[in-house]
């Protein structure tokens, strides 16, 4: 992988891909009624993050963890990752 100070889940170098599975880690938080719940927005370093990688010319596949449901088998789950980097 080129030279960065992130580290990507996954990379192919032939296509220039970058696959990140962005768990609730990446996102901002709010407290609602007492709740912490978790947006839809990346927080300031997966979004320094994201930069960085397309700085260098790499495509970026972000996967948002909510779409691994427990229902899908790991066949749909390759499946679907395959279809979003091509």
């Amino acid at each position: 992988m080129p030279e960065s100070k992130y580290t990507a889940d996954f990379f192919f170098p032939s296509k220039g891909v970058i696959v990140e599975i962005n768990g609730p880690s990446h996102y901002i938080k709010n407290i609602v009624d007492g709740k912490i719940k978790v947006t839809d927005e990346l927080n300031g370093r997966s979004k320094n993050k994201e930069k960085s990688f397309k700085d260098m010319g790499l495509k970026l596949v972000i996967i948002n963890y909510q779409e691994f449901t427990p229902t899908r088998s790991q066949q749909e789950i390759a499946e679907f990752v395959r279809s979003r980097i091509n």
